[in-house]
């Protein structure tokens, strides 16, 4: 089976909100005085906060599925970053690298089949189990170049886009759902993943710098990954003759 995380489709998603981010530079230390020069030139770290959503979408081996095929994972993250920006007149440009550490999760029923399977009694729609699947990004971080332009009161608000190398880890876990194990099914089977994916990212943010080395700012990412094998569940057939619309079905 192939699950394709952070986005729909293949795509990725992954709105933040960097809610503070403390910039210490010599540069910026050096333009403290009221009558000094604003630079962005310069080192510097910081710290972020925000909100994130993965998309995962759960291919299906049977086709169309009866409840849809994303898990939707929502949460927080915290990490931080570190990098390097250079100012000519208006322009600025930089690199920089961050990490973060997030708490998502969600779950969904997937990979269940929309119509029974071939041999299965046409009018039953249940003629094979499904799964409940979950998706949990924990780790994700990115690698990118800034390009922006300083501009308010000694150009100390910068507008600026980026874009580069992005990187997650995820769990997956799955487990088959039927009515009781057992006694009208297979039993409840699980299986588990955890992956890393390299993929890219774009997106874009203001930044706003305070008195001495620190600064503000919003930033919003989206964040894409391909798709990445993982193990289904290990499963039998449905074996209740008093049952012939789903006698001899089976689970993905």
């Amino acid at each position: 089976m192939v699950v394709r995380g952070w986005g729909r489709g293949a795509a990725a998603l992954l709105a933040s909100v960097w809610v503070i981010a403390g910039m210490a530079t010599a540069a910026r230390r050096a333009a403290a005085a009221d009558d000094a020069p604003f630079t962005w030139t310069g080192l510097y770290v910081g710290a972020h906060m925000g909100g994130a959503i993965d998309y995962s979408k759960f291919s299906n081996p049977y086709g169309t599925t009866l409840f849809g095929d994303e898990v939707r994972s929502p949460g927080p993250f915290l990490g931080g970053q570190v990098g390097v920006n250079y100012q000519s007149g208006m322009a600025v440009v930089g690199l920089q690298a961050d990490v973060s550490a997030a708490e998502m999760g969600g779950t969904a029923t997937c990979m269940q089949p929309g119509r029974t399977l071939p041999g299965g009694d046409p009018e039953f729609m249940g003629a094979a189990f499904g799964a409940t699947c979950q998706a949990e990004p924990d780790w994700f971080g990115t690698v990118t170049g800034r390009a922006g332009v300083a501009l308010g009161p000694q150009g100390r608000l910068l507008l600026y886009g980026k874009g580069g190398l992005a990187w997650a880890h995820t769990d997956i876990d799955m487990a088959v759902g039927n009515l009781k194990a057992g006694t009208y099914g297979p039993d409840n089977a699980r299986s588990s993943a955890s992956f890393g994916q390299l993929g890219w990212t774009l997106g874009g943010g203001v930044e706003l710098a305070l008195s001495g080395p620190w600064s503000v700012g919003l930033e919003y990412d989206y964040l894409h990954f391909g798709g990445h094998g993982v193990p289904t569940p290990v499963t039998g057939p449905f074996d209740n003759p008093a049952f012939p619309g789903i006698d001899g079905a089976t689970a993905p």
